[in-house]
């Protein structure tokens, strides 16, 4: 009971995911794809900051960006266990 519980959460999970996703992409992409695409961005907009600096607007939005990223794209189990 415990494993089939398990496998329904990943799964509700992983559909809530692509539901975020852009709609020519949800059909047959995975999770992990998914993930890989939101640490990607976040690390381009990190290089963002970093090579604007001295533009505050700039960096606002990029923060807010961020922002976006971490609440919208990436699951809070997902940013736990990256972050433990």
């Amino acid at each position: 009971m415990g494993r089939e519980k398990l496998i329904n959460g990943l799964g509700q999970e992983s559909t809530s995911l692509k539901k975020m996703a852009p709609p020519k992409i949800r059909e047959g992409v995975s999770t992990a794809f998914l993930q890989s695409l939101s640490t990607q961005a976040m690390l381009d907009l990190k290089n963002e900051i970093i090579n604007k600096k001295d533009d505050e607007k700039y960096i606002k939005l990029t923060l807010d960006s961020l922002y976006v990223i971490h609440t919208r794209l990436l699951p809070q189990s997902i940013l736990s266990s990256h972050y433990s």
